[in-house]
C-alpha cells in the first residue's frame, strides 16, 4: 500500500474510533519522520497533513532548514541540556514532548529569555516506572507539573507524554487519571491539555483510552 493510502487509513481508523469513546472528543496524529527521507515526509505533507514529530535534534535541524516553513516540528526524543538553544533557534518548533527534569525546563526558560521565544512542553512521564526509561515517576507529576505551571513563563507546560508498555491499558488509564488530577488541582480545561500516549502498534486502543495524540511512523512509512 503507498505511504498516502497508507496514511489516509490511519486517519479514517482514529475518526472511527473517536466514535467509539467518551474519553476525548479529538485526537491528533504526530507522524514520526526519524530517519525519514524528505521525499517520503513531503508525500504526507501534500495530503494536508502539518504535525510531524522528530528523535534527534541534529535530523530535526536539518530537516527543519530544508522542508516547508509551515510544518509544526514536534522534537519527541530526549533533549540534553546542552541542545536547548540549538533546538529553540527553529522558528516553526512547535511542541517538546519530553521534558523529564525541572533541571531541562529551566535551561529551556534560560534559553528562551535570550532567544526572545515562547515553546510549549509536555511533560514525560515514566509510567511503567522502568529504570531504563527517561521520564518523571508518576508519583512526583502532579507536583512537578504544578511548580512548572506557577514559576515558568515562557516555557508552557500543556500535557503529559509516555513511552509505556506497547498495548498496556492499566498504563494508559494511569495516564488519563494524571490528566484528570492535574486539571483539577490547576483549574485547566481538559480539552485543551494533551494526553499523548499510543504509537503504531497500539494508537487504536489509545484513542480509545482517551489519547488526544497519537505517534505513529513506521505503520505509515514502512513498506
Amino acid at each position: 500500500m503507498e505511504k498516502a493510502s497508507k496514511f489516509k487509513t490511519i486517519v479514517k481508523t482514529i475518526s472511527e474510533r473517536l466514535l467509539e469513546t467518551t474519553l476525548t472528543k479529538k485526537t491528533k496524529l504526530l507522524a514520526v519522520t526519524k530517519r525519514r527521507s524528505h521525499e517520503d515526509i513531503m508525500t504526507i505533507y501534500n495530503e494536508g497533513h502539518r504535525d510531524f514529530g522528530e528523535n534527534y535534534v541534529p535530523e530535526l535541524i536539518e530537516k527543519s532548514e530544508k522542508l516547508p516553513q509551515d510544518i509544526n516540528w514536534h522534537l519527541i526524543g530526549h533533549l540534553q541540556s546542552n541542545k536547548c538553544k540549538k533546538i529553540l533557534l527553529i522558528k516553526n518548533l512547535k511542541l517538546i514532548e519530553a521534558v523529564d527534569s525541572l533541571k531541562l525546563a529551566e535551561e529551556l526558560e534560560r534559553e528562551c529569555f535570550k532567544l526572545d521565544r515562547t515553546i510549549d512542553v509536555l511533560l514525560q512521564v515514566n509510567i511503567s516506572k522502568e529504570e531504563t526509561k527517561s521520564g518523571i515517576m508518576p508519583e512526583n507529576l502532579v507536583e512537578l507539573f504544578s511548580e512548572m505551571h506557577r514559576k515558568m513563563k515562557l516555557v508552557r507546560p500543556i500535557g503529559i507524554m509516555s513511552l509505556g508498555n506497547i498495548g498496556n491499558i492499566e498504563e494508559f488509564r494511569q495516564m488519563f487519571k494524571l490528566r484528570e488530577e492535574i486539571c483539577e488541582k490547576l483549574v485547566i480545561d481538559k480539552e485543551l491539555f494533551t494526553l499523548s500516549f499510543g504509537t503504531s502498534d497500539d494508537y487504536e486502543t489509545a484513542v480509545l483510552e482517551g489519547s488526544n495524540e497519537v505517534r505513529v511512523g513506521g505503520l505509515i512509512f514502512d513498506v
